[in-house]
């Protein structure tokens, strides 16, 4: 999160600093829960392309959390030229969770 590289904060205390500053104290300081900063630190683990996504309101953010941040950076590009953004925007987290099942069952076939 940029505002934890702002403060030096890596691996929830600050390296850089005297002063600690959590995950919890970034929480505080923003009023917002500490699952929040986690969940926003989860979404800058995901393709570029994806973030995008997430941006432009294609996808939910959870559901690119729960579903899509199971897949693999390769698997995620993938899905998105497979799908395209149209039909991603359609689908709602249960049925991208079942095309993705779907597709894995075929593959091992």
């Amino acid at each position: 999160m940029e505002y934890e590289k702002l403060c030096g904060v890596y691996h929830g205390g600050s390296r850089r600093q005297n002063v600690a500053l959590t995950q919890e104290d970034i929480a505080r300081e923003l009023g917002v829960d500490v699952r929040t900063i986690q969940r926003l630190k989860k979404l800058q683990t995901l393709s570029p392309e994806l973030q995008q996504l997430i941006e432009d309101g294609t996808v939910k953010y959870t559901t690119a959390l729960n579903v899509w941040g199971k897949l693999s950076y390769t698997e995620q590009l993938q899905l998105i030229e497979e799908l395209g953004q149209e039909k991603i925007k359609q689908m709602t987290q249960k049925k991208t969770q079942q095309y993705i099942d779907e597709k894995n069952l075929r593959a091992r076939m």
